[in-house]
C-alpha cells in the first residue's frame, strides 16, 4: 500500500478518540512507531506536518520515488505600493521599506501543491513490513496471550528548491506610475532589463536537503486474564534507530554539508492492570515509557512556512529524541455495557522535550530546540450515558420522544505543565519558569448523540474547547506568544441507503470563531478557519 508519510491530521484532536494517557497531554510530540499490538502500543501520534495535497498527475515509478509532471514558477511579492491597497485579486504587499521598491520571489517546483504556500519540492517514500504471531492459552480458570513480532520501516525523502528574484537595477523600476500597476503589467517584457528589473537567482543554501530513516523493532507482549477478576498485560519494544538528514548547498557544491540524525537503540517497556473487582467498577493502572523523535525537516536548517502561525521556522540540526514516562491511575464505573462514569490521575514526564522557540534577534524567525526537562500532570473526568431518564423530569414527561436513543458526553482534563531549562543553553529566554510550548491547561468536549432504534440513522454534535496556550516561546525580553483558547463545534450525521450503502454528512467549524495569537497585551495575528462541509457516499459490502 502506498502511503503519504506526511498524512494530515487535525490539529483539534477529539479527546474521545483517544486513550486517557494520550488525552493528558495534547501537546505531547511523540509519534506512533509502526503498529504493534494495541496493549502495548508505545507512542502515540501527533498532528504531524500537513500532507502535500492533492497532487497533480502523480504516480510511483518502480524504484518508488514520486514522480508529478507539469513543473512551475511561482512568484512572490513584496514590497510597499504607494497609494494602492490590497485588492482579492492582486497579490499582499508586506511593507518593508518606506521607499517605492519591490521584490519578486520566484520559486521553481512542481504544481502537484496548488493549494499550500510556495515550498520545497517533496519527494517522499515509505515503506513498511510488519510480521506478528498471537498464541493463545487456556486454563481453567485463567487466559494467557503471546504476542510477538518485527517491523521495519524505511522512509527516503529529497527536498529540493531553486529561488529567483526579480530586484530592481534602474529607472522604471523606481517609477511610481509603474509600481501602482498591477503584477502582471510590472513584469511585462518593456519593464525587464537593465534599465528596469533583472531576475537573479536568490536560493539560500540551507533550501535542499535529502534525508533517510531505517528504523527496526521487535516487541512481546503478554496478556494473561485471571478469573475474570485480574488482567496484567505487560510487554516491552526494542527498536533500532537509524535517521540522517543531509542539508547541502547548490552554488557551492564544495561547502561541507550540515549532517544530523541519530544512530541509537532504545527499549520501550509498557505494563497495565485492571482490577474489576465488582461486576460494575474497576480500577486500571498502566505505565509506559514513548518516545517522540524530530521530523526531517526539523533537523534541516532548511526553512519551512508554519502552517498556524505563518512564519517561517528553521530546523535545528542539534535536536535529539525526547523520551517520555507515562503514568495512569483510573477509576471506571459501568451503568451499562455503553454507559460509563470514569476519572483518573496522569503524569508525564520528560526527557529532553521539543520546543518550538524564537530565535534571538530574527523578528519572527522561529527555531526548535531542547529543553531539560518538563513535567505535566492533571486529572480527567470522563462520562457517558444515555437519556431514557429525562422522561421522568417534570415538563418533559409529556414530550414524547425516544429519549431511551438519545446520549450525552462529556469529557474534562486539568493539566498542571512545567518546564525545566539549562539556565545557560536558554539564557535568552524570557521565561525560564513557564509552562510547556503548546500544552492548554485544559480540555473539554461535549457530545450530543442520537441513534435510531433500529441503526439505519446516526446524528452526533460535538462540541471542543481548549484553553490558551504558548504558540512561540518569547526570547530577548519578549513576551511568549500565545495561541488563544478556540471553541469548535462540529456535527456528524450517517444514514443507512441500503445493506450495503451509507450516506455521512460532516459539518465541521460551525461556528467558526477568530484564531488569535497575543504577545503581552498586542493581537500578532488573527484569522478564522472557515467551515467545511463534507459528503460521503460509502458502499462496504458485507
Amino acid at each position: 500500500m502506498w502511503i503519504c508519510p506526511h498524512s494530515s491530521m487535525s490539529a483539534t484532536k477529539s479527546r474521545r478518540s483517544t486513550s486517557s494517557a494520550q488525552r493528558a497531554c495534547c501537546c505531547v510530540r511523540a509519534r506512533t512507531a509502526p503498529s504493534c499490538p494495541k496493549a502495548y502500543r508505545t507512542s502515540s501520534r501527533r498532528a504531524s506536518p500537513s500532507c502535500a495535497g492533492p497532487r497533480t498527475s502523480c504516480s510511483r515509478s518502480s524504484s518508488a520515488a514520486t514522480i508529478c509532471s507539469r513543473p512551475r514558477t511561482i512568484c512572490r511579492w513584496t514590497g510597499n505600493t504607494p497609494g494602492r491597497a490590497p485588492t482579492a485579486t492582486s497579490p499582499t504587499r508586506a511593507s518593508t521599506a518606506t521607499t517605492a521598491r519591490r521584490t519578486v520571489r520566484c520559486r521553481s517546483r512542481s504544481a502537484r501543491t496548488p493549494t499550500r504556500p510556495p515550498g520545497p519540492e517533496l519527494s517522499d517514500y515509505q515503506r513498511d513490513l510488519s510480521v506478528k504471531g498471537k498464541l493463545p492459552f487456556d486454563f481453567d480458570t485463567a487466559t494467557l496471550d503471546l504476542s510477538f513480532g518485527g517491523e521495519r520501516t524505511e522512509r527516503n525523502r529529497d527536498a529540493s528548491l531553486r529561488s529567483f528574484s526579480f530586484s530592481a537595477a534602474g529607472p522604471i523600476a523606481r517609477d511610481p506610475a509603474v509600481l501602482a500597476l498591477p503584477i502582471d503589467q510590472v513584469l511585462s517584457p518593456d519593464h525587464i532589463g537593465e534599465d528596469g528589473f533583472v531576475l537573479s537567482e536568490s536560493t539560500l543554501p540551507t533550501d535542499n536537503y535529502f534525508a533517510r530513516q531505517d528504523l527496526t523493532a521487535f516487541f512481546l507482549g503478554i496478556d494473561t486474564n485471571i478469573a475474570q477478576k485480574y488482567r496484567i498485560a505487560v510487554g516491552a519494544r526494542r527498536e533500532r534507530n537509524d535517521q540522517a538528514v543531509t542539508t547541502f548547498s547548490l552554488s557551492n557544491p564544495e561547502a561541507p554539508p550540515v549532517v544530523a540524525g541519530e544512530n541509537t537503540s532504545s527499549t520501550l517497556p509498557a505494563a497495565a492492570l485492571t482490577w474489576a473487582y465488582s461486576e460494575n467498577a474497576q480500577l486500571r493502572a498502566s505505565f509506559s515509557k514513548t518516545l517522540s523523535r524530530p521530523d526531517f525537516r526539523e533537523l534541516s536548517p532548511a526553512p519551512y512556512l508554519d502552517p498556524l502561525l505563518d512564519v517561517q521556522v528553521v530546523g535545528n540540526p542539534d535536536l535529539v529524541t525526547a523520551g517520555i514516562r507515562n503514568y495512569d491511575l483510573r477509576w471506571e464505573y459501568y451503568f451499562s455495557p455503553v454507559e460509563a462514569f470514569s476519572i483518573g490521575a496522569f503524569l508525564k514526564e520528560f526527557e529532553n522535550p521539543i520546543e518550538k522557540t524564537r530565535l534571538p534577534g530574527s523578528g519572527v524567525l522561529l527555531s526548535l530546540d531542547n529543553a531539560q526537562s518538563a513535567r505535566n500532570y492533571g486529572i480527567e473526568l470522563d462520562v457517558s450515558k444515555g437519556l431514557e431518564f429525562v422522561a421522568d423530569w417534570p415538563g418533559f414527561r409529556h414530550i414524547h420522544g425516544d429519549w431511551a436513543n438519545w446520549s450525552v458526553g462529556f469529557n474534562y482534563a486539568r493539566i498542571k505543565s512545567s518546564i525545566t531549562l539549562d539556565p545557560l543553553d536558554a539564557s535568552f529566554q524570557t521565561n525560564l519558569e513557564r509552562p510547556m510550548q503548546g500544552q492548554s491547561p485544559y480540555v473539554t468536549n461535549l457530545q450530543l448523540g442520537h441513534q435510531a432504534g433500529d441503526g439505519s440513522s446516526e446524528a452526533t454534535l460535538l462540541f471542543n474547547v481548549s484553553g490558551r496556550r504558548i504558540a512561540a516561546v518569547g526570547v530577548a525580553g519578549q513576551p511568549d506568544i500565545y495561541e488563544e483558547a478556540f471553541r469548535q463545534l462540529d456535527f456528524q450525521y450517517r444514514h443507512a441507503l441500503a445493506d450495503d450503502w451509507s450516506f455521512k454528512l460532516r459539518l465541521r467549524n460551525l461556528l467558526d470563531p477568530a484564531v488569535r495569537y497575543t504577545q503581552g497585551d498586542k493581537t500578532t495575528r488573527e484569522y478564522r478557519k472557515g467551515r467545511a462541509l463534507m459528503l460521503t457516499l460509502e458502499w462496504k459490502p458485507r
